[in-house]
């Protein structure tokens, strides 16, 4: 008989989302990736974003996905596109409480309207810090109207 000892892993953390942004500056001479940690109270906002980001395609006569001219993006209604705006920058006129919540990965004074979007990528970090892969899955209305009653 083999007895195990299982080693006594202690939580490091609270868990907590990253999402990574990868950008293209200029005419690609040079590339930047910027992080953000997401506290999982924020999953909802999180989500929204991560979604509607990661459906932009460069439009017709662009050559890349810029994030400071979000009108451009026949995909987005005026609705996320407001969304968009309000999240990305603090400069926006909102009295929201996500009022540029994004804005430490999105609004680059110095150089935004040189940056294109090349990928983005959502993590979760359980307690022990180990990372995973994300996917955004779409809930069947059964499954939304069940999230909903039990809260």
């Amino acid at each position: 008989m083999i007895k195990i000892i299982k080693n006594n892993i202690q939580k490091t953390q609270s868990p907590y989302y990253q999402i990574v942004l990868d950008f293209m500056i200029g005419d690609s001479d040079g590339n930047t990736t910027l992080t953000m940690k997401v506290d999982l109270d924020d999953e909802k906002i999180l989500e929204r974003f991560f979604r509607l980001i990661s459906s932009l395609d460069a439009p017709e006569g662009y050559w890349g996905v810029g994030l400071n001219e979000m009108e451009r993006y026949e995909n987005l209604s005026e609705s996320d596109v407001d969304f968009l705006h309000n999240v990305m920058w603090d400069d926006y006129d909102s009295k929201d409480e996500y009022n540029g919540f994004f804005d430490e990965i999105c609004n680059h004074d110095d150089y935004s309207s040189y940056l294109s979007l090349e990928d983005q990528n959502l993590y979760y970090y359980d307690e022990f810090g180990v990372q995973h892969d994300t996917e955004i899955v779409e809930m069947v209305r059964e499954e939304k109207l069940e999230r909903i009653l039990s809260k």
